[in-house]
């Protein structure tokens, strides 16, 4: 409404780490849990480009936890994403 935009630059991962890992052999499915920590840069601007939060140049890190899941030895080689937490 204020006509302002969020500009955000994913400049990559600083670590990974395998948090966990499970299998049940009834359900033949498996998940595995990363905790991925991001480098990123993010601005809001307003309509006339002015910067209204943020800061372009300051890199701050994102810490996010995913958790995927696969039935092993199906054809299927994906892993879906089942859960997201910080």
């Amino acid at each position: 409404r204020k006509g302002w935009h969020v500009e955000a630059n994913f400049m990559g991962i600083s670590s990974l780490q395998l948090r966990d890992a499970q299998f049940d052999a009834t359900s033949r499915e498996g998940e595995v849990t990363v905790q991925f920590v991001g480098e990123l840069t993010s601005v809001v601007r307003d309509s006339a480009g002015d910067v209204v939060e943020g800061n372009a140049n300051e890199v701050r890190r994102q810490q996010d936890v995913w958790t995927f899941a696969r039935t092993m030895g199906s054809e299927d080689p994906n892993w879906i994403l089942v859960a997201t937490s910080e």
